[in-house]
Parts: structure tokens; C-alpha cells; sequence
């Protein structure tokens, strides 16, 4: 625990009193600043997790009450994310520029490496192709078809969204000599070099959860 309010209360005292920390004055302001600074630790800490991102456990839960969002089985860090996502998708209007905001923001990537085109066709429901960076994914701690159902969440009424996850991985464009990338090619044997492969999601595949 932080000794700010002991040296605080000590320098308030006058040169009469014996400063010593080992004086019977020094021994009682001790006794007196540990239960302050208790108090105010605990202030700071309900101020800082007023803010999702700091907030765990139960005040996270809290949270996410607040906003129509349970947690079920999701760990803080999953649910922070939930969260984020309902509060967004609360705000959305289903418009492609609402999704590509949407997109950046759980994924904290510039709108712009977000991809969403529209697919019409005679006879067939309202669809839509969303192209977002696989590798971002991970950093959420969703999965690929958690991510796919939560941008199912946002769109429009009636207009179902495919996700392509665009991975990193690809071959030699040079066939009659060697070329190295340590983020496109295999993957190195100890796991820290090589690109990602990519991954589609389909909601026609999938089940419908509640989240």
C-alpha cells in the first residue's frame, strides 16, 4: 500500500513534533494513513472501473447489465468485447458504413482495411461480404464464428453477412528462386514466423446462438 498519506499527514505537522518514524506521533499517523489510504485505494478503484476496459469481475458483470449483455460462460476479456459490441450494435443502423464502424472499432483497426460489399441476386436473401484481417481476430479472444455471429448482430433486418477472415499466408511468386517472409510463409518451428490462412463464415451453416 502506497505511503502518500502518512508522508502527507507527516509533513503537515509542525517542527514541535518529533518526525522520527520511530517516534510515538510518527507510530499513530501511521496507524491513521493506513486506514486513509484504504479508503481512497478503494475510491480509485471504484473511479477505474467506472471505464469497461478496466472493470473484471462482478462490477463487469454490472457492465454489462446495464446494456442488455450476459456473460455466460466468457471470461473478462471475451465479455469486454461483448459488451463493446452491444453497445455498438444498440447504436447501429444497419447501413454498411454503421457495420465498417462497428468492424473497426472491436477490432481497433483503421475502417479502411474493412471491406463490406453488397450481394444482390434474383431470388435469393439480402447478403452481404465482409472481408476484415483474420490476424485481428485473436486479439479480441473471440474465435472466428463468434466474431461471424456478432456481425450477423449488426446488420440490417433480414440481410445475413458472410465473413471472409483474410489470412496472411501465401507461395513463392518467384518459381525459379527462393523467397523468404517471415509473415506469408510456413510456419517456423517454433511458431513465431509464418503467415495465417484464412477462414469464411457462413451464417446459412451455422446455428443460431444467444448471444
Amino acid at each position: 500500500m502506497s505511503n502518500a498519506a502518512f508522508n502527507r499527514m507527516l509533513e503537515r505537522l509542525t517542527d514541535n513534533f518529533n518526525k522520527n518514524p520511530g517516534s510515538n506521533v510518527s507510530k499513530l499517523m501511521r496507524i491513521a494513513a493506513y486506514h486513509i489510504q484504504e479508503n481512497r485505494d478503494v475510491l480509485t478503484k471504484i473511479k477505474e472501473w467506472q471505464d469497461i476496459d478496466q472493470a473484471e469481475g462482478h462490477t463487469l458483470d454490472r457492465h454489462g447489465r446495464n446494456v442488455g449483455q450476459s456473460r455466460g460462460q466468457a471470461s473478462d476479456e471475451v465479455y469486454r468485447v461483448l459488451i463493446k459490441s452491444k453497445i455498438k450494435r444498440n447504436l447501429s443502423n444497419g447501413s454498411i458504413d454503421t457495420i465498417i464502424d462497428f468492424l473497426a472499432f472491436l477490432l481497433q483497426v483503421d475502417p479502411t482495411v474493412v471491406e463490406v460489399r453488397e450481394l444482390w441476386e434474383v431470388g435469393r436473401d439480402a447478403v452481404l461480404h465482409v472481408n476484415v484481417p483474420g490476424g485481428e481476430i485473436t486479439k479480441t479472444g473471440l474465435t472466428l464464428t463468434q466474431f461471424g455471429r456478432l456481425v450477423n448482430l449488426v446488420t440490417a433486418s433480414g440481410v445475413k453477412a458472410e465473413v471472409l477472415f483474410e489470412g496472411t499466408f501465401a507461395f513463392s511468386s518467384n518459381y525459379t528462386e527462393s523467397e523468404y517472409d517471415r509473415n506469408t510463409g510456413f510456419l517456423s518451428a517454433d511458431g513465431t514466423a509464418g503467415g495465417t490462412l484464412g477462414y469464411t463464415y457462413d451464417p446459412e451453416d451455422d446455428i443460431d446462438l444467444p448471444i
